[in-house]
């Protein structure tokens, strides 16, 4: 009887556990690289805006952006997005794009080319609606 007990009472543990753990991996997004973060939602933003003027994308991936630098950057990158974000149309959005890529190219073939980065849920539920 205490075995068939144990038995069932680890059996539910481990159900739990292997529960829990996939909704904490749901809960926290998408792993990936960085490079694959700005081909898979930038350059679809920016063809949104390009098509129609329409930013809201754009927007969304510039307020994320800082949060995938490294401690270092993040204050840059912050400060270069914030400005693209404030002017409220493509070209500031593209512009930044330019400034970042011209003072992050080589530091990021050292460090972030196969950093994972985490993509949190709404971001990607937004670009499902893509």
């Amino acid at each position: 009887m205490n075995k068939v007990l144990f038995s069932v009472f680890l059996l539910v543990g481990i159900f739990s556990l292997t529960l829990f753990s996939n909704i904490t991996a749901q809960s926290s997004g998408k792993e990936m690289n960085l490079h694959d973060f700005m081909e898979d939602f930038t350059e679809v933003a920016i063809e949104k805006a390009k098509k129609n003027g329409d930013i809201k994308y754009l927007e969304r991936v510039y307020k994320e952006i800082p949060n995938l630098a490294l401690p270092e950057a993040k204050e840059k990158w912050t400060e270069i997005t914030s400005k693209a974000i404030a002017g409220k149309d493509y070209d500031s959005f593209k512009k930044s794009c330019k400034a970042c890529h011209k003072e992050y190219k080589k530091p990021y073939k050292k460090t972030y080319r196969k950093r994972q980065i985490t993509i949190p849920l709404d971001l990607i539920q937004l670009f499902k609606d893509i």
